[in-house]
């Protein structure tokens, strides 16, 4: 998408902010594989995905180099970095070719002062990730295996663009501290049932869950 469309649809800013947002930041093109940041290091940038996809993966986890695919458009990088300074708390990777607006920790301080709407776009962010973190939080202690995945798949879907579900089923399992076959097995039964489809990458929530 046109970084200037994205900011207006997918981050929910005037023209105004957009104009200034582009003039002080810089379009950057991260080619797969690549990374973003890296889990402990200082980085003075937030970074807003105008296209693609990327992958968490904190480095103390057991997980066997599992990423979590949850930032997409919409989703940005290192605001928390910003407000309570400090290292990042997990690498992050792109997926796929993906493209950002990198912003300098000085222009956002810029930024914040010049459009208090700017404030409001990190505070979303923030917020996006917050009920996300709730929601897993309530739903790994939930005992039952078919509302456990139905639900992560609904809070998944609420943050990322167009609802895409851009993990696997090694990703979820691993995300809901569950077995591999019991979420494979839920994964085919909400395929079956046609509130999932299959993509490329992950999976797409088509109706309520039943």
């Amino acid at each position: 998408m046109d970084p200037f469309l994205c900011l207006k649809h997918t981050y929910q800013v005037d023209d105004g902010l957009a104009k200034l947002i582009l003039e002080k930041g810089k379009v950057k093109s991260v080619k797969k594989g690549s990374f973003l940041y890296y889990q402990d290091e200082w980085s003075d940038f937030i970074a807003m995905p105008i296209s693609g996809i990327f992958g968490i993966f904190p480095t103390s986890n057991n997980s066997h180099f599992t990423f979590y695919n949850l930032i997409t458009p919409g989703i940005i990088v290192n605001e928390v970095q910003y407000l309570l300074e400090g290292g990042s708390h997990t690498d992050v990777k792109a997926i796929t070719d993906s493209m950002v607006i990198i912003l300098p920790f000085f222009v956002v301080k810029q930024l914040i002062e010049l459009a208090p709407d700017f404030l409001l776009m990190l505070s979303k962010s923030l917020a996006k990730k917050q009920r996300f973190s709730h929601t897993l939080f309530h739903l790994r202690a939930e005992k039952d295996a078919y509302l456990k995945v139905t639900g992560a798949l609904k809070a998944i879907s609420d943050v990322t663009e167009d609802g895409h579900i851009p993990l696997n089923i090694i990703a979820l399992a691993s995300l809901l501290s569950m077995s591999r076959n019991v979420v494979g097995k839920e994964i085919k039964r909400l395929i079956a049932l046609g509130v999932i489809t299959k993509k490329l990458l992950g999976y797409r929530l088509n109706s309520s869950v039943p």
